[in-house]
């Protein structure tokens, strides 16, 4: 960069000449053209951005800035698991980390293996899967069955239900579910599911949590009676 040669004698050697016109350059900086096709190089100084800054265009005349990164609320896809004769579907530490506190479920045509009647379910655990918590749900869900006005309240203690209970054998389970899991604090989460079957639906409110002062770092999906036969289960981080 700031070498002579026979051809070009400038120290540094100029764009014209087929170098930068910088002398050095800041370690790991961005560096954008000249002012005018025949200046110098400029650089973008790393040093003043932070983590997580997004390198942003000014426009065509000045050279482009750090910024903080304003995309707050994206959904972050990061496991996608699918069902086959599953006992259950468990989304684990390598995925639920301190990297976020609130994930949303999208749950896509899981089925029942077994034509008895059991709704889907929810458990978390705070010690990655040794074991699920069974206790301090204060958690349920409001099924609104098809042709009916009236609704009816499941609701639960040991584990979160996500679903009324349901023994059509073609019955699939679509809806998605918003949970937050502070550190060392009590989990809650929100969501809707729904229940298409030849002959009958469900539209099923979700709503609850645990009230354990606990680190949430695993949860597992299942029906109370009966493998998840197919489907697929996504878990998304959402960004603050």
């Amino acid at each position: 960069m700031a070498t002579n040669n026979a051809t070009n004698t400038s120290n540094p050697i100029s764009v014209p000449q087929g170098g930068t016109g910088n002398s050095s350059i800041i370690a790991y900086s961005p560096i954008c053209g000249g002012i005018t096709s025949s200046d110098p190089i400029q650089v973008v100084d790393i040093s003043t951005s932070s983590v997580g800054d997004v390198f942003t265009s000014t426009g065509t005349t000045s050279l482009p800035v750090w910024l903080p990164n304003s995309n707050t609320g994206s959904l972050i896809l990061l496991q996608t698991l699918t069902a086959s004769s599953s006992a259950s579907l468990v989304f684990d530490s390598t995925y639920i980390t301190s990297t976020y506190t609130s994930y949303m479920l999208k749950f896509e045509n899981l089925s029942n293996e077994s034509s008895s009647a059991s709704p889907l379910a929810m458990q978390f655990s705070f010690d990655n899967g040794v074991s699920y918590l069974s206790s301090g749900y204060i958690s349920g869900c409001l099924v609104n069955s098809y042709q009916l006005t009236s609704l009816i309240n499941v609701s639960s203690a040991t584990y979160c239900p996500l679903s009324g209970s349901f023994a059509a054998s073609n019955a699939k389970i679509n809806g998605y579910l918003y949970a937050n899991f502070p550190a060392s604090a009590a989990s809650f989460y929100t969501g809707r599911t729904f229940i298409n079957a030849i002959g009958g639906a469900q539209n099923v409110s979700l709503y609850g949590g645990n009230s354990g002062i606990l680190t949430i770092n695993n949860i597992k999906i299942y029906f109370s009676a009966g493998n998840i036969a197919s489907g697929k289960l996504s878990l998304y981080g959402i960004t603050q």
